[in-house]
């Protein structure tokens, strides 16, 4: 037998490639159930809907393509696209007051719901007739605890403190593909941005408030629009910091563009203000312009 040739299977042992097979038929079957999950629970989620999590699954993978099997293996490879699938699976969250008062917002158990996520991965793979050993459930635990998001006020943007220079490839891949959009696809990013807003506000009827309400909305609005900016710039420093990988930083090349666009739409809304309309009309454009459906109904301030 060559010495680079694989030697055979014992009598009534499987062979590497027939536990290959077993791994990827059961992530195949998992992936589908979670998008049937994602499609029943989260179609109607501005950001968080199947769309994101399928994509992040898919982009991990592209993100692990060009590492060699002894950094990734095979079967890392396919648990990574199960990871993405299902790390937003958990959505709970609860209705809190505005920071300004006005309206609601949606408040995630940031944290709680991405390990309960990896939870229900492992759960739904074992289901699949998956047997995990303990480096697939810290692999799936990592790669999920990796996606929990932090605000960072000195760069004005949302980090990923979990990550570290020794998080495996796979927490990484998953990481990157949920966060990095900005340097990935510029277009893609500013259309979260405005996304974002959208499924996590819950504003008041227009014709319920008064003058110096909506003047406050107006606000928050080209605020919010405004910051996107200085966002993109802080993500650009995040994902170039020494501790990155270089096979995340070679796929994440796109800041500049994405800033650049940010820029362009801050000024644009800048522009669309109209002294001859009122500031309701004013508003609602504004809204318009970023797809905002999310409004209270007109006898409730604490209901979505």
């Amino acid at each position: 037998m060559n010495r680079f040739e694989m030697p055979p299977a014992a009598p009534n042992q499987e062979s590497p490639e027939a536990k290959l097979e077993k791994v990827r038929q059961a992530c195949e079957k998992v992936n589908e159930r979670l998008l049937a999950e994602l499609q029943e629970n989260f179609s109607e989620m501005e950001y968080h809907n199947p769309d994101h999590s399928v994509g992040v699954g898919d982009v991990a993978v592209d993100f692990l393509e060009e590492l060699p099997e002894e950094q990734v293996s095979a079967k890392e490879k396919m648990i990574a696209k199960t990871i993405g699938r299902g790390h937003d699976i958990d959505q709970t969250y609860t209705m809190q007051p505005a920071l300004n008062g006005i309206g609601m917002r949606r408040a995630r158990e940031t944290g709680a719901i991405e390990m309960r996520s990896g939870k229900h991965i492992q759960e739904l793979l074992k289901e699949e007739g998956l047997e995990l050993d303990e480096k697939d459930i810290r692999l799936i635990d990592e790669g999920v605890e990796g996606t929990i998001p932090s605000f960072e006020v000195t760069l004005m943007t949302v980090i990923q403190p979990s990550l570290t220079k020794e998080s495996h490839p796979v927490t990484w891949a998953v990481a990157a593909a949920d966060l990095g959009t900005a340097g990935r696809d510029p277009e893609h990013f500013l259309k979260d941005g405005d996304n974002v807003f959208n499924e996590d506000r819950f504003l008041p009827q227009l014709d319920t408030l008064d003058e110096e309400t909506l003047k406050a909305l107006y606000q928050e609005v080209i605020r919010w629009t405004n910051s996107q900016v200085a966002y993109a710039g802080g993500q650009k420093i995040y994902w170039n910091r020494e501790e990155v990988p270089e096979f995340v930083k070679n796929k994440l090349t796109r800041f500049d563009e994405s800033i650049k666009l940010c820029e362009e739409r801050a000024e644009r809304r800048q522009k669309l203000y109209d002294e001859s309309k009122s500031t309701k009309e004013n508003l609602q454009i504004l809204l318009d312009d970023m797809g905002y459906k999310r409004f209270l109904p007109a006898e409730s301030t604490d209901q979505v």
